[in-house]
C-alpha cells in the first residue's frame, strides 16, 4: 500500500484540496481550489505535476504542469473566445504559438516570456495568408 488517502484539506487562507494525500501533503490525482481558481491533476510533494486542468474565472487551461505551474504543450480557452494552443514556460506562453480568434482567423508566431515576437502568420477566415510582425505584444502587418 502507498499510504495515499482520499481526504479534504483545508488552509487557514480558505483555499482547500480534495483528493489523494500522504500526511497531508498532496499525493496522487486530486482538485485544488484557491480564490476561484482550480487546479486539477496529479500532485506530488504538493505540486501538480504532469497533465492537468486549470480553470479560472476568465479561461480554461488544459496541459502539462510542473511545480504547479504551466509547462509544455498546453491549450488556454478564454471566455471572449479567444485560444491560444503551444508552448508554456514556467506558467507564461513562451515558445510555439496558435493564437485562434473568436472569428475562426489564426496567428501562428512565437510568444518570449509571455509576449508575442517576431515574424508571424495571420490566416483570415477565407484562408488568405498575411504576414505579421509581432513586438511589445503589439502586431503589424508585413507586406514586404
Amino acid at each position: 500500500m502507498d499510504g495515499k488517502i482520499q481526504t479534504t484539506l483545508s488552509y487557514d487562507n480558505g483555499d482547500s484540496y480534495i483528493g489523494q494525500a500522504v500526511d497531508g501533503v498532496r499525493e496522487g490525482y486530486g482538485v485544488y481550489t484557491s480564490l476561484g481558481v482550480t487546479l486539477s491533476g496529479m500532485w506530488t510533494n504538493n505540486h501538480l505535476n504532469g497533465q492537468g486542468v486549470m480553470q479560472t474565472p476568465n479561461f480554461k487551461y488544459e496541459g502539462g504542469f510542473k511545480n504547479s505551474l504551466r509547462n509544455g504543450f498546453g491549450k488556454e480557452v478564454h471566455k471572449d473566445g479567444k485560444v491560444y494552443e503551444g508552448e508554456f514556460l514556467n506558467g507564461i506562453k513562451h515558445g510555439k504559438m496558435k493564437l485562434t480568434l473568436p472569428n475562426g482567423a489564426y496567428i501562428t508566431c512565437n510568444y518570449s516570456h509571455g509576449v508575442g515576437e517576431g515574424d508571424g502568420i495571420m490566416v483570415m477566415t477565407d484562408g488568405e495568408r498575411v504576414k505579421v510582425k509581432l513586438s511589445d505584444g503589439k502586431m503589424w502587418f508585413n507586406n514586404k
